[in-house]
């Protein structure tokens, strides 16, 4: 018996050492247990404001052990301002896989760059690889609720009214609230680099014009609509946050004392609203504005030679991830509409679901699709981002 065992043993050990020796010899390199296939890496470039949602949904992605063929895929994030994003992707400096901006406006803008030395389309708009919204999201203005309800006795919280506010001479006093407060202070991010200082430009320009679409680059020109967004651009404190969750930190960092309106994503005040009244004893109030934009965050795959052909399919998988209703519903968690349509907003007596949680702060799922205004020409949204810097 122990012979008989000595022998089944020496066997064991032969084959074994055979299968070693021959993959060493041969080179079956690629998917066996000895060595497995190489993980196919892709890099992602985002939308800061997206990382409560988007972060963990790509650890649960990279776990997942998702493939394209026989090769495991790894998702890299980043994240960047749109603006830096899309120069560095015009530049060459940076080469990702693919790019989710905050909205379809900076679809608009690369191709538009992209178009004047390449004669194409980098970021497709229909088709298998064409980009598709994530998430959606609109803007909001945010006021503390004593400012608020003084600002209301007068006044609709939208544009024209925050803009005669700002350059009204009297400040505070003249509208009623303590004198102590001084000047009337509007914020929001810079056009040139964040989404939301864009859109809220963008949304300025067409209630002063009293429009919802078509808007022209001479438009932008008249002096009569230069000296109005001037004056609102004089309301902005001097050291206005980059990003647009840098902005809302602020905004509960300083309180009142330093923001009185903000213009910013939806989103962002229904992930921070619960930190307000514990910072300053006050809460937030939420605002719409009559005429309104989404940001829709388009999975954008670049379909220039950055990437492979494997690894465009690898961004196209993840994409088709965080589309699936689970990812979409967990994105509704974060303050984010979901864009899938499988996924409902409304979701009775869920304690998660912040649109239930801060409906008396003011947010609200009907957004009448009535006063959605169009998304710019690339070349109407280069010469917006320049109008508002001061």
């Amino acid at each position: 018996m122990r012979r008989r065992n000595f022998i089944i043993f020496t066997l064991f050990l032969l084959i074994a050492a055979g299968v070693v020796a021959s993959q060493y010899i041969f080179q079956w390199s690629q998917g066996t247990f000895l060595n497995p296939e190489p993980p196919l890496n892709i890099s992602i470039l985002y939308s800061s404001e997206l990382r409560a949602w988007l972060g963990p949904a790509a650890e649960d992605f990279n776990a997942g052990n998702f493939k394209v063929g026989r090769q495991p895929v790894h998702v890299d994030l980043e994240a960047v301002d749109d603006g830096d994003a899309m120069r560095g992707i015009v530049n060459g400096s940076r080469s990702p896989t693919a790019w989710i901006p905050a909205s379809t406006i900076w679809v608009n803008l690369l191709n538009n760059q992209w178009r004047a030395n390449n004669q194409t389309d980098l970021l497709l708009r229909s088709g298998e690889y064409g980009t598709t919204p994530m998430v959606l999201t609109p803007m909001v203005f945010v006021m503390f609720a004593e400012r608020a309800a003084l600002f209301r006795k007068g006044n609709e919280i939208d544009w024209k009214p925050i803009q005669a506010a700002v350059t009204n001479k009297g400040e505070w006093q003249a509208l009623g609230g303590d004198p102590n407060w001084g000047r009337f202070k509007y914020s929001q991010t810079s056009p040139n680099n964040s989404n939301a200082g864009l859109l809220a430009a963008t949304l300025a320009t067409y209630s002063y014009f009293g429009k919802t679409g078509a808007l022209t680059t001479s438009e932008l020109e008249d002096q009569g609509y230069r000296d109005w967004i001037d004056g609102l651009a004089s309301g902005l404190v001097a050291d206005a946050p980059a990003t647009a969750d840098q902005q809302m930190r602020d905004m509960l960092l300083y309180g009142p004392s330093r923001y009185d309106v903000v213009s910013i994503y939806e989103s962002l005040v229904a992930q921070q609203i619960k930190n307000a009244p514990g910072r300053f004893g006050d809460e937030l109030k939420v605002f719409y504005p009559s005429v309104n934009m989404w940001s829709d965050y388009p999975f954008s795959i670049l379909m220039g030679d950055q990437s492979t052909a494997e690894q465009k399919d690898a961004a196209l998988a993840f994409m088709r991830y965080l589309y699936s209703p689970p990812v979409q519903q967990a994105a509704l968690r974060t303050g984010f509409r979901p864009a899938n349509p499988d996924v409902p907003l409304l979701t009775n007596n869920d304690p998660s679901n912040p649109f239930n949680l801060y409906a008396d702060a003011g947010l609200d799922i009907k957004i009448p699709r009535t006063i959605i205004a169009d998304t710019p020409s690339g070349e109407v949204l280069s010469r917006l981002r320049s109008v508002f810097e001061r």
